[in-house]
């Protein structure tokens, strides 16, 4: 791909060759094949005239979703089968200065659920330009909080390797996007897990307990952890209200 720094914000000069014959092309000159993203160059100068570059963003996703194999009910019945362990994923290269927005999909399902929404947003170049996107991949199968542990330990494990000195402010902006059960990982990037929530599933205290140290750890980073730094809104879709889990129960 062209280096950035060689284009404008919108267009690139290339030098046309024009020649009758491939054979007369490969004895006097070799030639150049550039790649350019159409999503960022919109034009490009051959001979001093300005060309439009014609781009399918559909055809990427839409080869996507017809070769890659989707085993959201087998990861729903065992999780633990090892088909996915969950991992935060970007669509594309990292790109300083711009917000990730993280799609993180419901119960029954997988990233490409968000593939229309997708489709569209790269469409927009006010979008394209202040945002990139991410998705989140779990076995919806697993426990919700053992899926959100792993989220924030994700999160935080991509902010240190993208920008180890938090010198890009764009990634203390992250935005959630949460789909049903995908709503609860993302609210548990917001909130603390303290002691209520430890109560909730035992009735004694965690450092009371005779258990190996090691599955100690593994249950307070479970339990016990503060809101994100890195996530400054969140989205919420079809995510159970409090009130809506109270009459569930009842």
């Amino acid at each position: 791909m062209r280096n950035a720094s060689r284009c404008g914000a919108n267009d690139c000069v290339l030098k046309h060759v024009d020649a009758e014959h491939t054979d007369v092309i490969q004895a006097r000159q070799q030639s150049t094949l550039e790649l350019l993203d159409s999503r960022r160059i919109r034009k490009i100068q051959i001979d001093g005239e300005t060309r439009r570059l014609a781009r399918d963003l559909s055809a990427p996703l839409v080869y996507r979703l017809a070769t890659t194999p989707r085993n959201y009910w087998q990861e729903f019945v065992r999780p633990d089968s090892g088909l996915s362990e969950g991992k935060l994923q970007m669509l594309e290269p990292y790109q300083q200065g711009k917000i990730p927005v993280v799609f993180i999909h419901g119960l029954l399902s997988d990233p490409y659920t968000w593939s229309q929404m997708v489709n569209e947003l790269l469409a927009r170049p006010d979008f394209v330009n202040r945002f990139q996107i991410w998705v989140c991949n779990y076995p919806t199968g697993r426990a919700f909080i053992s899926s959100a542990t792993k989220l924030r330990i994700d999160l935080i494990a991509i902010r240190q390797r993208l920008d180890p000195d938090r010198s890009d402010p764009a990634l203390s902006e992250m935005v959630l996007v949460g789909h049903s059960l995908g709503g609860l990982l993302a609210k548990l990037q917001v909130t603390s897990g303290q002691n209520e929530l430890w109560k909730s599933v035992a009735n004694r205290p965690l450092d009371e307990l005779n258990l190996p140290e090691q599955f100690r750890q593994e249950l307070r980073q479970h339990f016990y952890f503060s809101p994100s730094p890195d996530v400054k809104h969140v989205v919420f879709m079809g995510h159970p209200t409090e009130d809506q889990l109270m009459l569930n129960a009842v």
